[in-house]
């Protein structure tokens, strides 16, 4: 027992009770009888009880004058040291509780263990889900809409049957681990339930998360598929010109220059009419959403139209007092909405910023997220600060307004990679190579192997690279020096309560209290960039990935030159045709070959399938070794954590952060297990005072415990009892999904 109260105090040097007191088994052992010799009344005096009471006595005199001379300098000292002695003894209020710390043992135990299962059901599911976004974006551009949607719904089926499956696994998990007899499991049977409706939760959530990503690729693969319509219409005209140009100078003999000068004339004049992106009007995408989110609330007249939208949230939001009714009748509480608004709308920054870092384009699942998001704090504020429709309106176009400006850059951003012009332009050297090779009648087989791994081969490695990266670095950090920081939400609040004490930085202590979420998000993210750049983690899981996908575009091209009978392909230019799609469909669940990007790097390619295959290959592993030197050369650590579709410091946020609830005393953040919990619990509460309580008379911090104080008769009052004093002990009046455990009798007893 004392080595598992240590190991909860993270005092790892004790291992034995006299590590903790300085106790003697031999002259500090006592066993007093009782006072009567039988049954009392009548019973005689045991003589054995006076005589064991005398030795006891000279023994403590006899310690006190040897090894405790200078904490006793005066008898009354003794005696209240005596009498908080017995007082500890008679009501069991120890430093630690035996009991308690085995059940607290036991339930960080089976957290622990709960977390391990949650990422291995989020693991498994992320991977599903990511070969599943390929399946979809290697659809046939040449299927009807109706056809690909069905496909995508059929995606969904599926993995909501996979999900499905690695819940029960869970649930088998769970079940097990309370079967065990060497876990103390019967102390925290009341907890079960708790963890079983988390279960529930985190299938809901991955549920919801799934459908979003593929719905979303859905419309990715919808805009990429007009873009590809343009690209492939004016390729085609491209490739008339240059056949034309070909026949008109292929009598002359033009120097090199020429042949320049005359393809540039040439390509200027077939690129000419080829149109621009598409811009949407994605102010106007995000009011609508905010529109629905009011759905028969009575509240569209008081919108603005999308140029007004488009101006709000670039001044600091202030509260004013007709967000909430206690602004008149006290002024006390609207500073500390003021300050919880501000962290909502930082948190709401933070969300939209982190979405618009990636390459994709703005869909209105961001929106309707963001919003999802908002409402999630907005229960608080009504609870808590009694905040009303007229808050709720101004506070979400004050954060629309934002982020309506900066979905439209990343919209902008998008059309302008995917814009036809760009991306014809992207192939405009290759046509002249392959003008000037066709004009000279050059062998043109190695050339076209490094255009086409150029083109269609690298794009799609640097993707798989980045695809499972997250993932990847998650396991790293689990499995590393650092993995028991992340182990459970006690072990994480204890890690980063220590750093704090460590730096003794006033600033970082507000924010942890005062912007709990804020921080703790920081906080994973500089350890995480911290842990992989420190052995250059990044790099070497980089140079892994790599090295698997080029291994496996290998063996597919030597793969993809056998027929379905197995038999080699005919060494033709045809066959290079056959060799591709072969290699296509070996890869449809890691890569995404590019089928306009094919055709126009094998535009007139003279050579033949043998040596086109080899050459790939030669081209494959040159690949490899360029893409090695850059990871070794350039490595921004913070940027790649920020681009990655998977990133893992959400991940690890989801890990420990758990439901996000405060104690609504002293703000110590909930340990409960899971996230769909009915109570929230600390295992360690703290003074009031960091929870911004003061008293009313001198506004001094309170330096009580709320364990303390709801043992006691004394009262507090917050905007939940509108401003009215109201008993500690009855704090589950207004606190009801709260457990705060009292302490055995008051303190200063």
């Amino acid at each position: 027992m004392t080595k598992i109260a240590a190991e909860m105090e993270k005092q790892p040097s004790i291992h034995a009770f006299t590590d903790v007191l300085d106790y003697d088994m031999e002259r500090n052992h006592w066993n007093i009888p009782g006072l009567w010799h039988g049954t009392p009344p009548m019973a005689p005096v045991n003589t054995g009880y006076s005589e064991a009471v005398a030795h006891f006595k000279k023994s403590l005199l006899e310690t006190v004058n040897r090894d405790r001379s200078d904490q006793f300098s005066l008898i009354p000292d003794f005696l209240e040291f005596m009498k908080s002695l017995w007082k500890a003894v008679k009501y069991e209020k120890f430093i630690f509780s035996f009991r308690n710390t085995l059940v607290a043992h036991a339930y960080d135990n089976l957290c622990c263990e709960f977390n391990n299962w949650e990422w291995d059901f989020r693991k498994e599911i992320l991977y599903l889900q990511k070969a599943a976004e390929l399946e979809i974006l290697n659809a046939d551009n040449e299927s009807t809409l109706e056809t690909l949607n069905k496909f995508v719904e059929s995606k969904i089926s599926e993995m909501f049957g996979k999900i499905s499956d690695q819940k029960e696994i869970m649930n088998n998990k769970l079940c097990d681990y309370y079967k065990s007899k060497d876990k103390h499991v019967n102390l925290i049977e009341k907890h079960k339930m708790d963890f079983i409706h988390s279960i529930n939760s985190v299938e809901n959530e991955i549920k919801r998360s799934v459908e979003t990503a593929l719905k979303n690729t859905y419309e990715l693969k919808k805009g990429s598929k007009q873009v590809q319509d343009i690209q492939r219409k004016y390729t085609g005209e491209i490739e008339k010109q240059v056949m034309k140009l070909l026949k008109d100078c292929k009598g002359s003999k033009l120097t090199d220059e020429q042949l320049t000068r005359e393809f540039e004339q040439m390509w200027t004049k077939a690129t000419e009419t080829v149109p621009g992106p598409t811009e949407r009007d994605i102010p106007a995408c995000v009011l609508n959403q905010l529109k629905n989110s009011f759905s028969n609330r009575n509240v569209n007249e008081k919108l603005p139209n999308t140029e007004e939208l488009k101006e709000l949230g670039k001044d600091k939001f202030k509260i004013r007092k007709e967000h909430t009714e206690f602004f008149v009748k006290k002024y006390l509480w609207s500073r500390d909405l003021q300050t919880f608004t501000d962290n909502v709308i930082e948190i709401s920054t933070q969300f939209v910023l982190d979405k618009t870092k990636t390459n994709e384009d703005y869909h209105d699942t961001l929106t309707r997220d963001l919003l999802v998001k908002v409402d999630e704090s907005l229960k608080q504020s009504y609870k808590q600060y009694k905040t009303n429709k007229q808050f709720e309106i101004d506070l979400k176009l004050h954060i629309c307004g934002f982020a309506s400006r900066e979905f439209l850059k990343m919209h902008k951003k998008f059309i302008s990679d995917n814009d036809p012009r760009i991306q014809l332009e992207m192939f405009k050297t290759q046509y002249m190579s392959d003008f000037l090779d066709l004009y000279k009648e050059r062998d043109d087989c190695q050339r076209k192997a490094n255009d086409f791994v150029r083109c269609c081969i690298k794009p799609d490695v640097e993707e798989y690279i980045s695809r499972s990266l997250g993932i990847e670095i998650v396991d790293e950090l689990l499995t590393s020096s650092h993995s028991a920081e992340f182990s459970s939400r006690s072990f994480f609040q204890y890690n980063i309560q220590k750093e704090l004490l460590e730096k003794e930085d006033f600033e970082s202590f507000v924010k942890f209290i005062r912007k709990y979420e804020i921080y703790v998000k920081d906080w994973i993210f500089q350890c995480i960039r911290k842990k992989i750049s420190e052995d250059k983690t990044l790099c070497k899981l980089k140079k892994k990935n790599l090295h698997i996908i080029v291994q496996k575009i290998t063996e597919a091209t030597q793969q993809a030159s056998k027929g379905e009978d197995g038999a080699e392909l005919s060494d033709t230019k045809e066959s290079i045709t056959k060799l591709i799609q072969n290699m296509r469909k070996l890869l449809i669940r890691d890569i995404s070959i590019s089928k306009e990007a094919e055709k126009t790097t094998l535009f007139q390619i003279q050579s033949t399938c043998s040596p086109f295959k080899d050459s790939l290959i030669k081209s494959l592993t040159e690949l490899e070794e360029q893409l090695k030197e850059d990871f070794s050369n350039s490595e921004d650590v913070a940027e790649t954590l920020k681009k990655l579709p998977i990133k893992p410091q959400d991940e690890l946020f989801k890990r420990v952060f758990g439901c996000g609830q405060q104690c609504p005393f002293c703000k110590v953040p909930c340990e409960a297990g899971g996230k769909d919990h009915k109570t929230h619990h600390a295992s360690v509460h703290r003074p009031q005072g960091l929870g911004t309580h003061r008293y009313e008379d001198s506004k001094k911090l309170v330096e009580t415990l709320c364990t303390t104080d709801i043992n006691t008769e004394r009262r507090f009052r917050k905007s939940e009892t509108k401003g009215e004093w109201h008993p500690y002990k009855d704090y589950t009046t207004y606190y009801p999904d709260w457990h705060i455990p009292p302490d055995p009798f008051p303190r200063g007893i």
